[in-house]
């Protein structure tokens, strides 16, 4: 059966209980959604969980995925690195964790305060936050000019904030 047919003039679409392959408890999620060049797309999981969280969780795992994205090509080059000793690698992966983080928080600062990034025509940021916060502070580390302390403590006290605030959440749930 295809999916289109599943689906029929609706958005989305759940289906528990699927046997397939031997396999018998699978779920079905399918979406309508729209890729970057304006076209139509099915997107299709199939999952051993609920369906009606199999989108939801797809969804969420996607901006792991652009995580990896940033921290392999587009940003860090952490594969470029041929680091043979895997204690190193750890540290490394770490230390780049954190500076993605940091990128992340100078995207959000500087939408919050001095620019919004320009939504393309098929809704996506012209650039992503992590990508406006790494070239905004490349850009700031070029310059020779005098660093202005005061702007560095307060943006560094603020992220120092919220990853404690995100650490304690975080831990309060895996308690419960």
């Amino acid at each position: 059966m295809k999916a289109e047919f599943l689906l029929g003039n609706r958005k989305q679409c759940r289906v528990d209980g699927i046997d397939l392959l031997g396999i018998k408890g699978l779920s079905l999620g399918i979406k309508r959604c729209i890729d970057k060049k304006g076209n139509e797309e099915l997107l299709i999981v199939l999952t051993n969980s609920f369906a009606y969280e199999a989108v939801r969780s797809y969804k969420r795992r996607w901006s792991i995925e652009s995580m990896f994205q940033d921290f392999k090509g587009q940003g860090f080059n952490l594969e470029g690195t041929h680091i043979p000793i895997a204690e190193r690698v750890v540290k490394l992966t770490y230390l780049v964790a954190v500076a993605y983080a940091f990128c992340i928080h100078m995207g959000w600062e500087i939408e919050r305060r001095m620019e919004h990034i320009p939504m393309k025509k098929h809704g996506y940021r012209s650039k992503s936050l992590f990508r406006k916060g790494m070239d905004s502070l490349r850009e700031y580390f070029h310059k020779k000019e005098k660093p202005d302390l005061e702007f560095w403590e307060k943006l560094i006290d603020r992220f120092i904030r919220m990853a404690r605030i995100k650490v304690t959440v975080y831990n309060n749930t895996k308690k419960s």
